[in-house]
């Protein structure tokens, strides 16, 4: 899967608060935290798909997932990508080239065919800027969902 992450920003604000929880308790408001966090970046990845024009059929972006958050003691993680093979080519670029036979023949929207040695395809990000452009509205799904848990869960 390729996949876009960001470090957990600063909580320490909570961290009081999610001490006087049960481990169980803890574990549960942090999963939503980074599951919150998750969906806005899931968004945000798609937003960046159609940014970049990487739209034809729709199967790029329809692939990017968040998957379950994962929480070990009292960090965690969330993972956002997709399993679509041509997803790694668009973010970084690269060069594709025959594996088996002499060259590449393909046919273009125009409906031209085309018998090529290699094709140089350009980088066009898409995860590692709707990283940095929605790190501050993860940032605050974040907060809102462990705020939240605590209010409902948290000593007063």
């Amino acid at each position: 899967m390729s996949e876009a992450g960001i470090k957990i920003i600063n909580i320490s604000e909570f961290s009081k608060a999610l001490e006087s929880l049960s481990a169980d308790l803890r574990a549960r408001g942090l999963t939503k935290a980074l599951d919150a966090g998750g969906y806005v970046l899931e968004g945000a990845i798609k937003v960046e798909v159609e940014n970049q024009h990487l739209v034809d059929t729709g199967a790029l972006k329809s692939s990017i997932k968040k998957r379950p958050a994962k929480v070990y003691g009292d960090s965690g993680e969330v993972e956002v990508g997709t399993n679509i093979v041509y997803a790694a080519i668009h973010e970084f670029g690269g060069i594709i080239k025959p594996r088996t036979k002499k060259a590449l023949t393909f046919k273009t929207k125009d409906g031209r065919w085309h018998t090529v040695q290699r094709v140089v395809m350009p980088a066009r990000p898409y995860m590692r800027p709707a990283v940095q452009k929605s790190a501050a509205k993860i940032e605050a799904a974040l907060k809102a969902a462990l705020g939240a848990h605590l209010e409902r869960y948290g000593k007063h």
